[in-house]
């Protein structure tokens, strides 16, 4: 797993009492990523089913769903960026050591 995506995912998803750590999903073009937020660990247990592929952003039960929304919007950039980079990288042939 590349060493920017690792910082790029501090979130653990908590489920069965068990922490566990989100997997991300790696495909040719790069990492697909879905963000489910969760508020309390009663209502992220409910989807614990879906750790494999999701990521639950932790967060204070007072905090307003618009702040959430732009939090997420701020992680899409991010993985957008890591996946322009991946592709990039991987397609590079002979290419010049940075």
């Amino acid at each position: 797993m590349p060493e920017k995506l690792l910082q790029l995912l501090p979130f653990v998803a908590m489920g069965s009492g068990k922490p566990k750590l989100n997997t991300a999903k790696m495909t040719e073009m790069g990492i697909t990523i879905t963000i489910i937020l969760g508020f309390l660990t009663t209502q992220i247990s409910k989807i614990d089913e879906k750790v494999d592929r999701v990521i639950v952003v932790q967060t204070e039960e007072k905090v307003a769903l618009k702040n959430l929304t732009s939090t997420v919007v701020r992680i899409e950039k991010e993985v957008d960026k890591l996946n322009q980079e991946i592709f990039i990288s991987r397609h590079k042939l002979g290419g010049r050591g940075d």
